[in-house]
């Protein structure tokens, strides 16, 4: 009976198989925890990009709804559709009607009473790009929102 007492006091540690087998169980659970880490990290990355892209699309909305209530403001008259070349939305590139991927908005920002080519923004859809171009400023049409279609899921 002494020898068997005396033969478990004596264990004080843990053989390499043990360890072994402990080291395997600890990175097994490690894995799965990086993973679900790196799926949600994931996750929260796609959904801050399409808050973003939709606030982006949101701002652009507004400034263009913006532009399309001031069309044809005159600080001297109030500008009349008929005949074509004096209304105050227009297709692209010149007068005519808008069209399903580009509209120009005119006003009299001089206040002289006439619209000069300066005096116009253009919105065109160009791919599943919005570019808006002040004649006034921009050389080039700026794109205000990129990939309208990802915003609402579609590819």
């Amino acid at each position: 009976m002494r020898i068997v007492r005396h033969a478990c006091a004596d264990q004080r540690g843990f053989t390499l198989a043990e360890f072994l087998v402990a080291i395997a169980i600890v990175g097994l659970i490690m894995a799965g925890v990086l993973t679900i880490i790196m799926t949600g990290n994931q996750t929260y990355l796609t959904g801050s990009n399409q808050v973003e892209a939709q606030q982006a699309a949101r701002v652009a909305l507004e400034l263009m709804a913006r532009e399309i209530r001031g069309a044809g403001y005159s600080s001297l008259t109030v500008v009349a559709c008929p005949p074509m070349t004096s209304c105050p939305i227009v297709g692209d590139p010149g007068p005519g009607n808008p069209t399903a991927t580009a509209l120009v908005i005119q006003s009299d920002t001089d206040g002289d009473g006439t619209f000069e080519a300066t005096e116009r923004i253009a919105y065109t859809l160009n791919g599943t790009n919005l570019q808006r171009q002040d004649f006034a400023v921009d050389a080039a049409p700026q794109t205000i929102v990129g990939g309208i279609l990802h915003l609402f899921g579609r590819k």
